[in-house]
């Protein structure tokens, strides 16, 4: 297993937690290559930190010029994938909910960093002793590193994975809802993060894994010294939300109450200088930052660790302080605030005490109690250990993380060297006119690394170079076979293509095959793109028809052509035969390829595409372009929406959406009038009543609750209605 980490500074003397999760991971054998944002903190003692501080990849330290150089690079090596990633940037920047205006140009700068670390990491691994590809991306902190940890990941092709944490997620928020969404998981470190977590987006245990920061348990406490005061101990960044204010105020009640005490202050922040104004006079002791290797000096020497954490004004907050956790994992009586994250470690009473945030006083007699009681304090230090012990502990979290991450290589390798795909399946194409794209999309055909064991191929009345070109291909291999039809005179878009495609279709015996195309001639599809698709329907016989995405060529540029993740692409449509028999075929209008899918649903099966890099394919003729232009081809898919039962609140928001996209304006204008046109003229509907309030249905779903969750609504009532069983696949 190969694992980058990638964090905003790496090493960071603040962040043990993350310098400590890679060296645990190395010590288990795992491969942990580490990237940072911005330069690492330097001058470490520890031989083991500053190897890594030598080998970080830094993605701003060399300049945001050289930087734009390396993603030129990477853009020229990758085109596709690169052009993905901006895509997906530029449409994160317009219709993200968690970011202010004036920082969306940011999102499209980050996609850029993404590529130029994404050049950085190939180049590394090509001049490495291991040249092997990463096979996942790991990030710490949801904010800009995960940003451009995502995008990273995208133009690496990996999956990636991240831990939120307290600031990243309440103060410096961007793009949570897509982060959690993308990520092939997301470590949650509390119980209240993974419910947090799925208050924004809805996904199982195995997706929020438990994942801890764990620390290390020392095998005794070491023994104090005999003393009368109550030695006091806090380590902590000097930040509002940390409540050292509270601490110095119950201080200040111990000592007006005759109580010896000493409190030692560990750490450094803007809170600073109004924290030792504010202990002026009394016995605290600012030390400054510590290195971490101090720390269990410092907790050997306390009687009591005191973290009185709170909610900052601003709404930052602390997820479970891994110094808290440090402090019971050396046998330490440990008092924290109380706050829903900290009651997963400190059960209140049991293995310490929570301080109601903001109270002094409270503070300052439980303090009092315990310089009274020394043998509370050990037995609270006591069990404190032991809790760390048994849920907190690095060993324990670390397996919790290996196990994450192996199933997600597991998955990558699979698509890599995955057992010969033995189904059969065929093809139908119905054409016309397609000699600009014919050759193009054949070699693309004989270039699967799963062919077709068929492939039928009906030209529908072609008058240019197209029939040569099928002869000459299909002479020269046996299973693709030729049927021509008589020239009608013109292209018929919709009911023509699936009268031709049954011309094929009624060739074939549906009995010898498992899987079915239907699959245009204006494609180049990339070399593994029917197998993977086999490999998925195969994992999951719950879905009944899926593709990948289609994207176009413009300006050197590709584009997405925007279809969404519950639907199979009409110039692919890849069906499992048993569904397409079941929902009884094509409808012969023009919108067949959004009915099919939506019948799938209504009868219990699963109709999904990905966008993902092996399943991106490339339609040599935009959408709706290929019958006298685009903009009649939009006004004919508002016609096939009216057809099919769409409502107009939703057409209309649909063409809404659509004015942002190629051809701006336009196409949504025409979209809608297409509608409109056939509303006003009363033209004949789909003749299903029963499918039409399932489509209203589903549609006021998707308005009120989004497309995914209305989607996942209705494959999991159909799923009992119908007696399936497992029907919700990954289908991001």
């Amino acid at each position: 297993m190969k694992v980058l980490y990638l964090s905003s500074i790496f090493p960071k003397r603040s962040e043990t937690f993350v310098y400590r999760e890679v060296l645990g991971l190395r010590d288990k054998g795992i491969h942990v290559g580490v990237a940072s944002l911005y330069p690492p903190d330097e001058d470490w003692a520890d031989d083991a930190l500053q190897s890594l501080v030598s080998e970080t990849i830094i993605v701003y330290g060399s300049g945001f010029a050289k930087l734009l150089c390396d993603a030129v690079a990477f853009l020229l090596i990758h085109p596709m994938r690169s052009a993905g990633v901006i895509g997906v940037a530029a449409i994160d920047a317009l219709f993200a909910n968690d970011v202010l205006f004036r920082y969306r140009p940011k999102i499209i700068l980050q996609s850029l960093a993404a590529l130029g670390l994404a050049y950085r990491v190939s180049d590394a691994q090509k001049n490495s002793a291991d040249d092997k590809p990463y096979m996942h991306l790991h990030i710490h902190m949801a904010h800009a590193a995960a940003t451009i940890g995502m995008y990273a990941a995208r133009a690496l092709d990996i999956p990636f994975s991240f831990t939120g944490h307290a600031a990243d997620l309440f103060r410096e928020r961007c793009l949570l809802r897509e982060k959690l969404e993308r990520a092939g998981f997301v470590a949650c470190i509390s119980e209240w993060h993974r419910e947090w977590y799925r208050g924004i987006v809805n996904r199982p245990d195995s997706e929020f894994p438990l994942i801890r920061c764990g620390v290390s348990v020392p095998s005794a406490p070491v023994p104090l010294e005999p003393h009368s005061d109550l030695r006091i101990l806090t380590i902590s960044r000097l930040v509002e939300k940390k409540g050292i204010d509270v601490l110095i105020e119950a201080c200040r009640i111990l000592c007006s109450e005759g109580i010896g005490i000493s409190c030692t202050i560990a750490g450094e922040g803007p809170e600073s200088d109004r924290l030792k104004k504010l202990a002026k006079g009394l016995p605290v002791d600012f030390i400054g930052p510590v290195d971490h290797r101090d720390v269990s000096v410092l907790l050997n020497r306390a009687d009591v660790f005191v973290l009185p954490c709170r909610i900052a004004e601003d709404g930052d907050r602390d997820g479970i302080p891994v110094v808290l956790m440090e402090a019971m994992a050396s046998g330490t009586c440990t008092l924290a605030g109380d706050l829903p994250t900290i009651r997963e470690l400190i059960v209140d009473g049991q293995c310490g005490y929570l301080i109601p945030p903001g109270n002094p006083s409270f503070l300052a007699n439980q303090l009092l109690a315990l310089w009274a009681d020394p043998l509370t304090r050990a037995a609270l230090g006591s069990a404190g250990q032991m809790r760390v012990s048994a849920e907190f502990s690095s060993e324990k979290n670390l397996d919790r993380l290996v196990r994450s991450f192996s199933k997600l290589s597991r998955n990558v390798e699979s698509r890599l060297c995955a057992d010969p795909v033995t189904s059969r399946y065929f093809l139908v194409t119905a054409c016309r006119d397609e000699a600009q794209y014919a050759r193009r999309c054949l070699n693309s055909i004989l270039n699967q690394s799963v062919r077709p064991d068929l492939w039928v191929i009906v030209d529908d009345g072609s008058s240019d170079e197209t029939p040569s070109i099928l002869a000459e291909f299909a002479e020269k291999h046996s299973w693709i076979k030729i049927l021509r039809r008589e020239d009608r005179g013109r292209r018929a878009v919709g009911p023509g293509v699936v009268d031709a495609f049954y011309a094929g279709m009624n060739t074939v015996r549906l009995e010898d095959y498992e899987f079915l195309c239907k699959c245009d001639l204006d494609l180049d599809l990339p070399p593994r793109y029917f197998e993977i698709l086999i490999r998925r329907m195969l994992e999951n016989p719950n879905i009944g028809t899926c593709s990948g995405k289609a994207y176009f060529e413009s300006g050197g540029r590709y584009i997405s052509e925007k279809c969404g993740d519950e639907m199979s692409v009409g110039m692919t449509k890849f069906y499992r035969v048993s569904c397409f028999k079941e929902m009884g075929g094509f409808v012969r209008e023009v919108m067949w390829d959004g009915i099919d899918c939506h019948r799938c649903r209504m009868l219990g099966w699963i109709a999904c595409s990905w966008d993902e890099p092996e399943l991106r394919f490339l339609h040599l003729r935009p959408m709706g372009s290929s019958q006298k232009g685009i903009l009649t081809g939009r006004m004919r898919h508002g016609f096939g929406q009216y057809f099919m039962g769409t409502s107009f609140l939703y057409m209309t928001l649909s063409a809404v959406f659509r004015l942002a996209h190629p051809p701006l304006i336009l196409g949504g204008l025409a979209m809608w009038w297409g509608y409109v046109r056939s509303m006003l003229e009363r033209k004949p509907r789909y003749d299903d009543l029963e499918f039409r309030h399932f489509l209203r249905r589903y549609q006021l779903r998707c308005l009120l609750s989004g497309k995914k969750a209305a989607t996942e609504r209705v494959h999991s009532v159909a799923g009992e209605l119908f007696q399936k069983q497992d029907l919700l696949p990954s289908c991001e």
